[in-house]
């Protein structure tokens, strides 16, 4: 096998988990960065009802994990604390073996702090060579907690810009893999409180997951034939509903920097959302965000009627918003600072 300078390997989710990891790996594999550093992509994780299955894609991620990792010079783990972290040990304990350079990304905003005193994040933390946060807000935070020796960073997720988008029509697009943590039901009784109102407007919610629960709460709220549930949307349907959206909701208890939020942001589609994760330090009240409390339904149907009421409002989200991605989460930005994180390691 011909052998390179500078090599890269990710150890990630795989390809087909629908969340924020694979999102980001997917769009950094069309850069320039997998080229020029000679990326590999080792799959470990799937989402999967079938417990055997999952096991059964760990396994052959680890055993071509022992394969490839001593051929790269840095192992570039994309993980979170607790669950992805033990899941991920024995290929982290292998890349130490190896004494190759190891950076961990990891993909959480204000969940972290429950996990600054496990023993497995701090051995992870202890014996790696760059920790990497999704924003300044989160390492500053967190960096008291770590080992002084350790190189801390921060690097945004990537998204790729589209062309803005100039015809709203009328509805509350919403994304995520349902579960207690996205706060669905707030944006079901939110949309519940105005829905007589504007009959003209509608909800569409896009996701896999729980979703007899979804029915049961859009049954209680009375919201029969306002809400589409079109499922996991990807490629040119997915394009097509952020292309058109009136405005993009999260409402959302924890995240660390939704992807989901990056792309509404990118076709500029107004975002109303929790100040959930990294948000609150790159988007800013009623200049390029509408932010409400967590769990508060109110304020949330006060904010939907903004954007539906007030042209200039929407005008104004939408620019800035899409402004915002071109100049912090653009993909050239972000793969020129990974670029220079490596090499500063090698």
């Amino acid at each position: 096998m011909r052998k390179y300078k500078n090599k890269v390997v990710f150890i990630g989710d795989s390809r087909k988990m629908k969340g924020g990891v694979s999102s980001v790996m997917k769009i950094l594999e069309t850069s320039s960065l997998w080229g020029k550093y000679h990326c590999k992509w080792i799959e470990t994780q799937i989402n999967s009802p079938n417990k055997f299955h999952k096991i059964l894609y760990l396994f052959q991620g680890i055993i071509k994990g022992i394969f490839i990792i001593p051929q790269f010079n840095i192992v570039h783990f994309q993980t979170t604390p607790g669950k992805g972290m033990k899941t991920l040990f024995p290929l982290f304990l292998y890349t130490l073996l190896w004494r190759k350079k190891i950076i961990v990304q990891l993909h959480m905003g204000n969940q972290i702090e429950s996990h600054i005193n496990d023993l497995s994040f701090r051995f992870w933390v202890q014996y790696s060579d760059q920790i990497l946060f999704l924003g300044h807000t989160w390492e500053e935070k967190i960096k008291p907690y770590l080992p002084k020796q350790i190189k801390t960073d921060f690097i945004y997720n990537p998204v790729h810009t589209q062309i803005k988008q100039s015809n709203h029509e009328k509805y509350f697009l919403y994304t995520a893999y349902f579960n207690e943590n996205k706060g669905c039901d707030i944006f079901l009784k939110a949309f519940a409180k105005i829905t007589s109102n504007y009959p003209d407007w509608k909800l569409i919610m896009c996701g896999v997951g729980d979703i007899k629960l979804i029915k049961k709460w859009i049954k209680e709220c009375k919201l029969e034939g306002k809400v589409e549930m079109p499922g996991w949307v990807e490629g040119e349907k997915k394009h097509l509903l952020f292309t058109h959206a009136g405005a993009y909701c999260m409402t959302s208890y924890q995240e660390g920097l939704p992807m989901s939020v990056l792309e509404a942001m990118s076709y500029g589609v107004p975002v109303i959302s929790t100040p959930v994760g990294c948000l609150p330090e790159i988007l800013q009240h009623e200049h390029s965000v509408l932010f409400f409390n967590f769990g508060n339904s109110e304020e949330l149907a006060y904010c939907m009627e903004r954007i539906i009421n007030d042209n200039n409002l929407r005008k104004q989200l939408s620019d800035e918003e899409y402004n915002i991605t071109q100049n912090y989460f653009s993909v050239e930005k972000i793969t020129q600072k990974l670029e220079y994180i490596y090499n500063s390691l090698l």
